[in-house]
């Protein structure tokens, strides 16, 4: 029964790795220097790096951790040395774990894993502390006793957490109000990726009407900042008149910690791109700071007045 549990959990964290493009190891390294370091990032990318990233950083180390499966790496090693270059040109340190199999790494700093089993994985983490004592001057101690099934668990929970974290539930935290639980038949958010181009039935937040919603469009047209289903005139007029509420002191700020300041966001960069949008805004000064702040032109086509009632809250 304990054989076919812990089987069990073995074949979860199989599945959540494949689904978020991850590996075993480096997940159960990521849980381990979590509880070391709370501030440790996965999957970190930088906006010099060109759609790569590194595996684990440590922003108070401006140190990366690299997980060299030799599956993904095997004849990629220009890919790492690319990333080692420009690693070092940006001031940040690489210490790499490489799986038996592999070349040894033309870096400064680098543990050979010479066993393949995930069972050992307290070798590359011990690596990882003497490393990080020896070059930042710190005193952390090593495994001493290893508990591989507690971070199997811990792994497992962490998964669970960043499958949620990737996903539309992710992406808009407010989804939850507004998802037909009913209608898609079990599905929840958090199963649904932002690239999905399946189509999901959601309570319009605007017009409050059932409609149906693909992700991947919504994500990419209409809302990369808050939650839009689609377009609907009581989307234009609610930001509309949340603007104007802002234009009133002359003043034109956006925070994206307020949700409405995020729906104010998503609205003008759709007004940029596709200038789909009719606007009460009839004063010029007030469309020059707005584009001067968000740094996008604003094409507006047609006027109107209307005033509604905020998003009907569903919770």
């Amino acid at each position: 029964m304990e054989e076919a549990r812990e089987e069990g959990i073995g074949h979860e964290i199989s599945r959540l790795c494949k689904l978020l493009k991850t590996s075993r190891p480096e997940q159960y390294i990521y849980t381990y220097i979590k509880e070391i370091f709370p501030s440790v990032i996965r999957g970190k990318q930088f906006d010099w790096m060109y759609n790569s990233e590194f595996d684990l950083f440590i922003p108070e180390l401006n140190l990366a951790i690299e997980y060299d499966g030799f599956h993904w790496h095997n004849g990629n090693g220009y890919r790492d040395l690319d990333k080692n270059k420009l690693a070092k040109r940006h001031n940040i340190t690489i210490f790499r774990i490489r799986e038996v199999g592999l070349k040894e790494p033309n870096c400064d700093y680098y543990f050979y894993n010479y066993n393949k089993t995930y069972t050992n994985i307290d070798e590359p983490i011990n690596a990882i502390i003497d490393f990080i004592n020896e070059k930042y001057d710190k005193n952390i101690e090593k495994i001493k006793e290893f508990n591989f099934r507690e971070i199997k668990l811990k792994t497992l929970e962490n998964l669970k957490e960043q499958k949620k974290e990737q996903s539309i539930i992710g992406v808009w935290k407010e989804l939850e109000r507004y998802w037909d639980y009913e209608q898609n038949k079990g599905i929840k958010p958090e199963d649904v990726r932002p690239t999905s181009k399946n189509i999901y039935d959601v309570i319009c937040p605007y017009c409050n009407k059932i409609s149906k919603f693909k992700p991947y469009i919504s994500y990419y047209r209409y809302g990369k900042y808050s939650f839009t289903p689609h377009i609907c005139k009581d989307l234009d007029d609610y930001c509309i008149s949340l603007i104007e509420n802002k234009c009133k002191n002359g003043k034109f700020e956006l925070s994206m910690e307020n949700l409405d300041d995020r729906r104010i966001k998503d609205w003008l960069i759709r007004i940029a791109k596709y200038g789909e949008i009719f606007t009460t805004i009839k004063d010029v000064n007030v469309l020059n700071n707005i584009e001067k702040k968000i740094g996008l032109k604003i094409n507006c086509k047609n006027l109107y007045n209307k005033k509604i009632a905020s998003p009907k809250d569903l919770s």
